[in-house]
Formats: C-alpha cells, structure tokens, sequence
C-alpha cells in the first residue's frame, strides 16, 4: 500500500515520491490511489458488485451474457447473424445483404478477429449466387465451416466425429 511521505509528497508501493493531485492504480488493478497536498493518500475502489448489476435488455431479444473480471463484471449483448435463403444473410450489425456476386463478405471485425462469408455460384443453379463458407480468421489461423458442414482448420479438413457435426 502507498504511504505518506513529507507534507506534499506521497510514496508509492516501488518507493517512487508523487506529487498532490496524482493518481496511480495499484497492482491489483481495482484500487487507485489519489496523493492529497497534505501527503496523505485517498483510496478509490473500481470493484463492481455484479449481483447488485441489472443485465441489460439486448434489442435483439436474446438474453444479455455477464462476463467475470479481476475487478468485477461485464454484460454485453450476444450478436447473431443469420442467412434467410441462399442469398440472403442479416450481419451482426443487422445490416441485410443479398449475395449478388461470388466474393467474400466482411461479416464481423472485432479485435483480431474477422468472420467472412464466401459466395460463390450455386451448385444447382450456376446462375444463382449461394452462401459456400464461413471462415472465422484470428492471429494467422483459419478456421472454415463449408456449406456441405465439413470443418477445416488451418486447411486441414476435420473428420465429421470431431467437428461436432454428424451426418
């Protein structure tokens, strides 16, 4: 814990002297500290209580996920995406897309993470455009959900037991 030092100076828990008005968070990550012009330090707590918290209602009806930190809790509404037809997908931002042409379809972007959609012509109907693949792409690995449910990981094709589909 931080210690007062000579009128108008604070130490730190590394021994650094800090001057009135300076704020530092403490190792834990959940506490800061305030240095006070007498050299007296003022704890703040950033804890959370989660069970005092009130889920949010999510636009989308589904219901609202609650995520544990160090310091407490989150909430964030899950997203959904979904495909109506061969053609026709809603992305996770609600935006409606028809498929108009064989290319691939930025569907969500979050940290590093990026989830495509590809299209390209319908097996049965070469004049038609179809959904074939999700990928979800993170850190130089790929993982992709094709159209027929097969998995692939890395451009390694997943036996059917271990891709959680069964035919």
């Amino acid at each position: 814990m931080s210690s007062a030092g000579p009128p108008g100076v604070c130490v730190d828990d590394e021994g650094n002297e800090r001057k009135p008005g300076e704020t530092w968070l403490l190792s834990d990550g959940c506490h800061s500290v305030l240095c006070n012009p007498s050299g007296t330090v003022t704890v703040q707590s950033h804890r959370i209580n989660c069970e005092k918290m009130e889920p949010p209602v999510c636009k989308n009806s589904l219901p609202a996920l609650r995520y544990n930190h160090t310091c407490g809790c989150t909430w964030t509404c899950p997203c959904s995406c979904m495909g109506s037809s061969t053609s026709h997908v809603v992305s996770f931002s609600g935006a409606a897309l028809k498929l108009r042409a064989a290319c691939s379809y930025l569907l969500l972007r979050s940290g590093g993470a990026e989830l495509v959609l590809h299209a390209a012509a319908c097996q049965s109907s070469p004049n038609q455009i179809c959904m074939k693949s999700l990928e979800l792409k993170e850190g130089g690995t790929s993982v992709v959900l094709q159209d027929d449910m097969k998995v692939t990981v890395g451009g390694v094709c997943l036996p059917q037991s271990h891709s959680g589909f069964r035919e």
